[in-house]
């Protein structure tokens, strides 16, 4: 269980870094313009692959949440499909 959660925490970790390093931004600029993309809520409503990185952001700016929180919360679906292929 422990080697699970590892894994979990690993993979978001990577996440993040690799949304900072596509992005180039940091995680306080990527939340404002996360704040200036106005249909992201309707992308993830529909689970559309192009809802973005600023979706993402803005989603957990409005919930209160850090972007890590975020990816914990709501990527179990991912996070699961990544572990049982490492598996």
């Amino acid at each position: 269980m422990h080697e699970k959660n590892t894994v979990e925490k690993d993979w978001t970790i990577m996440l993040l870094k690799e949304v900072m390093r596509q992005t180039g931004m940091d995680e306080a600029e990527l939340c404002r313009k996360a704040r200036q993309a106005p249909d992201w809520m309707e992308r993830l409503r529909r689970k559309e692959e192009e809802a973005t990185l600023q979706d993402c952001f803005a989603l957990a700016s409005a919930l209160d949440l850090s972007l890590h929180e975020f990816f914990i919360r709501f990527d179990e679906d991912e996070r699961n499909k990544t572990c049982q292929m490492m598996k």
